[in-house]
């Protein structure tokens, strides 16, 4: 699974880049009403800037993953349980920056996931650098996860899917104050 996951993520990859480029020109889009937000790079950042003081989750996904799509159940509850614990979670799709696409992972998530999930696509205008400004150890691949703890620097990823046991483990030990 994890190799078609990883071809799966190549060819997503230059499909986000292709996006990217013929939409230089235009104005970010931003979703309206239900949809799915388009973000970029530098919004990723300073969301994630946001959370510092707390930990927190990320989570990468797209609707064109298998396994993605599997487990978007159990991620749904790990992200409401997850708040509960004070551990911020935010869920981000790599699907194309597109308005079609952002109607596509806000239905998905409404129907697999759970309200307290973030409908957020990130618009990738370097596929590299955003996979070296998420870990430059990880691959690409998805469905993948990233801990920070509360001064924002990443602790551990996980890549594939996600249990239970193997969640309360990747946050375990950040959750104490010390």
């Amino acid at each position: 699974m994890r190799g078609r996951a990883s071809a799966l993520t190549a060819v997503a990859l230059v499909a986000v880049v292709a996006a990217a480029d013929s939409a230089a020109a235009r104005p970010e889009k931003r979703a309206t009403g239900s949809n799915a937000s388009i973000i970029s790079l530098d919004q990723l950042r300073s969301t994630m800037k946001q959370h510092r003081g707390r930990v927190l989750v990320l989570h990468l996904w797209a609707t064109w993953c298998a396994p993605c799509l599997e487990e978007l159940p159990l991620v749904g509850t790990l992200a409401r349980e997850a708040r509960a614990r004070g551990i911020d979670f935010y869920s981000v799709s790599l699907d194309d920056p597109t308005a079609q696409a952002a109607a596509r992972v806000a239905r998905v998530l409404a129907e697999r996931g759970d309200r307290s999930m973030t409908r957020t696509i990130v618009r990738m205008d370097n596929p590299d650098a955003f996979v070296a400004e998420v870990d430059p150890d990880w691959s690409g691949d998805i469905p993948a996860f990233f801990v920070y703890d509360r001064a924002g620097k990443l602790r551990r990823a996980h890549v594939g899917e996600m249990t239970r046991q193997v969640f309360d483990a990747f946050v375990g030990d950040l959750t104490v104050k010390k």
